[in-house]
């Protein structure tokens, strides 16, 4: 009788033992690594703040891949203080090769199932990953969006909302704001708003020379390939004014940018869905009129500036582009846009990039 109520104890300990682990498990499963890529270059007056906000968040099972990208300043010093600091952050110091060179690396190095993004001059709230992850556990989505803080230290309390996207609802709500619309409008380029499977990531990697709307190619493809997305009313990520950032800068873009950036989303993405095709004649239309305007931030003379820009405009894909790109009538920007390059308007878009 005794051997007999010995065994009964020990099957229900060892059940018990059973559900515990099942349990563990369970919990285990629900805390999903989230790693968070930080591309780096001379960002010593913000880089501190930027990692604080990721090592002080309430959610802890998070990695941190800093990829120093040829940094001439204290950053450098500064990311490899933390390394020493925080296990969880790994620093990766490279020759400088580009911010979407750097994302790649980081992408690579990742172990998280899912893949975050910060500029070094950015930072997210506090409690960010936890609602994030959150999100991962009640919808298992390919991807979570979520909002962004100006330059503004405020926190926004506002009651949560958030809104499913299945694939189809995606191909019905998102696909006709994809790349660009008619009145220009298109869903969010940026990387650094959105939580991504790096299943999604891994399959479109490729280092393309584009320096302006980089985080763009990778933002919208990853939304054309997508089963499902969520996306958030919280604000997460604030986006800090950098008035020495390339975009607030007078540098002068590469003219082939626009041409790449076609080549690379032609690559990825059905064109034939949707209005696909002729949102992408609007977006390249869009980004070569910011590459024209660059032009004259140039130290070379007016004539050498239109020369310049004349023979890009020339090249058979702008062309096509510009000829093709249909705007809607209330869109002015666009169509003013769309006249001075399909007409080559060169002085007045001289004159508009002075007064810009």
């Amino acid at each position: 009788m005794q051997i007999k109520y010995s065994i009964i104890v020990l099957i229900y300990y060892v059940k018990k033992l059973g559900k515990f682990k099942l349990m563990t498990e369970i919990r285990f499963m629900d805390n999903y690594l989230i790693s968070i890529v930080i591309p780096v270059y001379n960002a010593q007056d913000y880089i501190k703040q930027t990692i604080e906000s990721l090592i002080f968040q309430t959610y802890k099972n998070i990695e941190i891949i800093i990829i120093d990208d040829g940094s001439t300043d204290s950053s450098s010093l500064i990311c490899d203080f933390y390394e020493n600091k925080d296990k969880r952050i790994k620093v990766i110091h490279q020759k400088n090769r580009g911010v979407q060179y750097a994302r790649n690396v980081g992408i690579k190095e990742a172990k998280g199932e899912y893949i975050a993004f910060c500029d070094s001059d950015d930072y997210f709230r506090k409690d960010a990953f936890e609602l994030i992850n959150s999100m991962i556990v009640k919808y298992h989505s390919d991807i979570i969006g979520f909002g962004i803080f100006g330059n503004s230290r405020e926190y926004d309390f506002q009651k949560e909302e958030e809104k499913y996207y299945s694939k189809i609802d995606i191909e019905n709500s998102i696909f006709p704001i994809l790349l660009e619309n008619k009145m220009s409008e298109s869903k969010s380029p940026s990387l650094c708003n959105k939580v991504l499977k790096k299943t999604l990531l891994e399959n479109i990697l490729q280092n393309i020379k584009v320096v302006i709307g980089e985080d763009l190619l990778y933002a919208k493809v990853c939304l054309y390939h997508a089963e499902s997305v969520v996306l958030l009313k919280n604000k997460l990520y604030f986006y800090v004014i950098n008035e020495n950032s390339m975009t607030r800068s007078n540098r002068v873009f590469p003219t082939e940018g626009p041409l790449l950036m076609g080549n690379y989303l032609e690559k990825y993405i059905d064109l034939s869905k949707c209005d696909l095709r002729k949102q992408l004649y609007r977006l390249i239309t869009h980004q070569l009129f910011v590459v024209v305007l660059s032009q004259y931030n140039s130290s070379q003379s007016y004539n050498e500036i239109k020369k310049k820009v004349r023979k890009t405009l020339e090249k058979e894909y702008y062309r096509n582009a510009i000829l093709n790109c249909e705007y809607d009538g209330k869109n002015l920007k666009g169509n003013v846009a769309k006249i001075l390059l399909k007409y080559k308007l060169y002085f007045f878009m001289f004159i508009i990039r002075k007064l810009y």
